[in-house]
């Protein structure tokens, strides 16, 4: 893929990550999300900035939700975060001689049970899988930390799914070791935690696998986010029999699905609030990792460095309010990206909208009341 190419898709999936959150502010109005990328941030007066470091564009001066959970350019954000804090934590197992394995637990739904059922089953057989005889004698004491990670799809024929994926240290002689330990352990523990809520699991409800496995996980973080935002679609069997994530089932929403509309709302209600990776007690301090919360992680400016920003065009309320309901954010960062403060005028000119300023310009009173003017 030459850089053109590489150009394009970024800002398909740009212009797809503002498309959802649209969608996502519409469906959840008490939520954040709702102001998020779409407001003026306290304390940063009347004005938007659009900065750019040559290769990406971003504003500057906008209120964030700081959801991993209700919003695509947040979630991106925090996402890309937590990568590399597991990728750190690979890095310093292999310092350490530790084995990485990647387990995933599963189970059995009914059709009919609501995702919050789906979740408390999970969970309690999670927990008590930890508070077991199996877990204390043979396996917890040769894991140096674990973290876990919880994902959700659903399916019109099979419902709610929930599974975890754990990525366990352990301390042992050879990766096959380690598998066939947790294997062994874990796995007839595993179901038997499942049948004690109500629920059963196949063949493959406890899955272990090494090194490489985890390595691709990690490298792939986000990866489902990245596919709903890609333009590609399930084929609608897919959809019907697979299931579709969170993001899909936005996307489905945004695309006038009212079922997978209602189906994010579920969702996005039970998460919210959640932390999307849970690190076992002490393992992130002796790591050296220091505590970013989602928020921090939402904050920072996408792909732009705080070294290279140049402010290219500053923008009144009114413009930026324009901007927001004609929803032509994700165009303006693309022009502010390859012709600075003309590409943003040119834009807005084709779209009737005045009042952009050049980057840099702080007006006086009397040349703002006659920007917002322009703007209104």
């Amino acid at each position: 893929m030459n850089v053109e190419q590489q150009t394009s898709q970024t800002d398909t999936r740009k212009r797809e990550r503002y498309r959802l959150q649209d969608a996502a502010a519409e469906l959840l109005p008490d939520y954040r999300v709702r102001h998020c990328h779409r407001s003026i941030g306290c304390g940063c007066g009347e004005l938007v900035s659009v900065v750019t470091n040559g290769q990406s564009a971003n504003f500057k001066g906008v209120q964030t939700c700081g959801s991993v959970w209700h919003c695509p350019i947040c979630s991106a954000k925090i996402s890309n975060v937590r990568r590399g804090e597991l990728n750190e934590l690979l890095r310093w197992g292999r310092e350490r001689e530790l084995i990485p394995l990647m387990v995933t637990l599963t189970g059995h739904h009914n059709a009919r049970m609501s995702l919050a059922e789906c979740l408390t089953v999970m969970k309690k057989a999670k927990q008590s899988l930890h508070q077991s005889g199996p877990w204390k004698r043979h396996v917890g004491p040769v894991v140096e930390g674990h973290v876990t990670a919880t994902e959700v799809n659903r399916s019109r024929r099979h419902g709610w799914h929930v599974h975890f994926h754990v990525l366990m240290l352990i301390e042992a002689a050879s990766e096959a070791e380690a598998i066939a330990l947790v294997t062994r352990h874990l796995e007839p523990e595993w179901l038997r935690q499942l049948e004690r809520q109500g629920s059963w699991g196949g063949e493959h409800a406890l899955d272990v696998q090494g090194a490489a496995d985890a390595d691709r996980y990690v490298a792939k973080w986000g990866a489902a986010e990245e596919l709903a935002l890609s333009g590609e679609k399930r084929a609608r069997g897919d959809a019907e029999i697979k299931g579709q994530t969170p993001w899909e089932l936005l996307a489905a929403a945004a695309d006038g699905d009212v079922q997978a509309g209602r189906d994010f709302v579920e969702y996005a209600t039970l998460f919210h609030g959640k932390r999307q990776l849970v690190w076992s007690r002490g393992l992130k301090e002796r790591v050296g990792l220091k505590v970013v919360e989602d928020d921090e992680a939402a904050g920072e400016l996408e792909d732009v460095a705080d070294s290279a920003i140049n402010e290219v065009a500053v923008l009144p309320r009114p413009t930026w309010r324009h901007i927001v309901r004609r929803r032509l954010r994700a165009d303006l960062l693309a022009a502010a990206r390859d012709d600075g403060f003309d590409g943003v005028a040119r834009l807005l000119n084709e779209h009737g909208i005045g009042g952009a300023m050049p980057g840099g310009w702080r007006p006086m009173l009397s040349e703002y009341t006659e920007h917002i003017a322009m703007a209104a």
